[in-house]
């Protein structure tokens, strides 16, 4: 495996600069399950011509699960670069168990209550992912997807849920029964999230998945490297990044010194040939690489980089 921590000496000549750019793309949408009352969708960004299968890549938007839409058009450039380098895309609903907060007291929100239902949010939209993968699987041949090369994507509290995806799945844990037993998620893309644990650690009973990983350690909505108790915690993007460079595990981390909250969307924009670097190296060709990009925002050393757990509550729900 290589590690470069030198940005500028990062060369993007990939395969990707064979595909076409001019293609026709087509979008379909479809009920993927129905839970609480709730009819969960799917949109399938894919060329209008498929002659051969392709790897999919599954988007989960942010919110803190209280709001979003996999349909907002902020995500589409996104979805069109990916679509135009011959990857399917899989914008997936899922369950908001925060979207009721505004009726809660602040008394109720600062009580164990509001932390059990933080933790039920990210089981049940992960339960949710878990059952949109099911289906994908389901169709893959309909679709011209290959099944070995399905990607997991997701922004803020979709990133959260899509780590705590593979997490899932690298534990063996119940949730992930439905999916066979050899199914293992390609990589996973992930701008600003995280992943949540009990035990105090987090501890992959299989390897996990190549990731790539987009933070800033000035973000106070998710934990760049750790915040909450020992017995539940989240771990952020720098924690990982330290595990997988443990495991030796391909992985690259564009980490912004001073970067905040926004890296939750930015790259989506301004990192795509990154991002496309990343799949074709570490998915497609499992070159293994190790890449960790140091970025760092001038003329910001007096923003704060320093947040209590409270803080990071604050900041997506308020006192």
């Amino acid at each position: 495996m290589k590690k470069n921590v030198f940005t500028l000496l990062l060369i993007i000549v990939t395969f990707y600069s064979c595909q076409p750019e001019n293609i026709d793309i087509k979008k379909t949408t479809y009920n993927y399950a129905s839970k609480d009352g709730v009819e969960l969708k799917l949109d399938k960004y894919s060329p209008s011509m498929i002659s051969s299968k392709t790897p999919c890549v599954i988007f989960l938007f942010g919110g803190g699960f209280i709001g979003g839409e996999r349909d907002n058009p902020a995500f589409l450039n996104y979805f069109n670069a990916l679509v135009k380098k011959g990857i399917q895309v899989v914008s997936i609903d899922y369950r908001k168990g925060l979207e009721n907060i505004e009726s809660m007291t602040s008394e109720e929100k600062k009580s164990e209550k509001m932390a059990q239902l933080i933790i039920h949010s990210l089981n049940i939209a992960t339960e949710d992912l878990i059952d949109a993968t099911a289906f994908i699987l389901a169709k893959s041949e309909e679709w011209n997807i290959d099944t070995n090369k399905i990607i997991v994507s997701g922004s803020s509290a979709g990133a959260l849920t899509a780590l705590q995806g593979e997490y899932t799945l690298a534990n063996g844990h119940k949730l992930s029964q439905i999916l066979p037993a050899d199914f293992r998620y390609a990589g996973v893309i992930s701008f600003a999230g995280a992943i949540f644990s009990e035990t105090g650690k987090l501890e992959w009973k299989t390897k996990p998945a190549p990731m790539m990983l987009f933070h800033g350690n000035a973000d106070k909505n998710v934990a760049y490297y750790t915040n909450g108790t020992k017995e539940a915690s989240l771990y952020g993007s720098k924690y990982i990044a330290n595990q997988l460079d443990s495991m030796r595990i391909p992985y690259y981390f564009y980490d912004e010194r001073y970067g905040s909250h926004m890296l939750a969307e930015l790259p989506m924009n301004e990192n795509i040939d990154l991002i496309l670097d990343f799949i074709d190296n570490n998915i497609l060709h499992q070159r293994g690489l190790m890449i960790h990009l140091n970025v760092e925002v001038i003329n910001k050393d007096s923003v704060n980089t320093n947040f209590t757990d409270e803080d990071y509550f604050n900041s997506n729900y308020g006192g």
